[in-house]
């Protein structure tokens, strides 16, 4: 992760570890936090999540991710795949979503609507506690991907109004 570390110890030192963590760490503001927070924090700055984002049934490309596709190394597998998309276009894309609602945020699997007719459909879904809206990643038609474009996304039965915007909603600090 970013700024982050997987630690691999055995099992019996998990304990004396994390407290050796969280002591030695006061002084910094070290503190455990939750999944629903990490995935906060990964959607607002755009960050691609393997089985949501990125999975086989969506490319690099479609993902936004065609900067981790070196065609200068030669001959690969998937090169021409790779190829054939490009010539042809792609059908859909990946956009962020900002989504008005006050009492329900998107999760993901959610359907996004264009004057009534399905789209697409959400990623992952939040409340972005750092810029304080609710955000959903989502792959729709490659005619929708205008940001300032009025779209809509269904929770919990109702359609919400959602605007496509600029990915990342927060520029990540790569410091590394």
């Amino acid at each position: 992760g970013e700024l982050g570390w997987e630690v691999h110890v055995p099992t019996k030192s998990v304990s004396s570890l994390y407290a050796d963590l969280m002591k030695k760490g006061e002084e910094f503001g070290v503190h455990p936090f939750g999944l629903y927070a990490m995935n906060s924090l990964r959607i607002e700055k755009g960050f691609r999540a393997w089985g949501a984002e990125i999975s086989n049934d969506n490319s690099l490309h479609e993902a936004g991710m065609q900067g981790f596709i070196c065609m200068k190394k030669g001959d690969f597998i998937g090169r021409k795949a790779v190829l054939e998309e490009v010539g042809r276009g792609l059908d859909q894309k990946l956009v962020m979503l900002e989504v008005q609602t006050d009492n329900v945020d998107p999760e993901g699997a959610e359907a996004v609507y264009c004057m009534d007719k399905v789209i697409g459909h959400t990623t992952s879904g939040c409340y972005g506690y750092e810029t304080q809206k609710s955000l959903a990643m989502a792959y729709v038609s490659s005619l929708f991907l205008t940001p300032g474009l009025e779209l809509s996304v269904d929770l919990q039965g109702v359609q919400r109004k959602a605007k496509v915007t600029s990915l990342p909603m927060i520029k990540p600090y790569h410091m590394r």
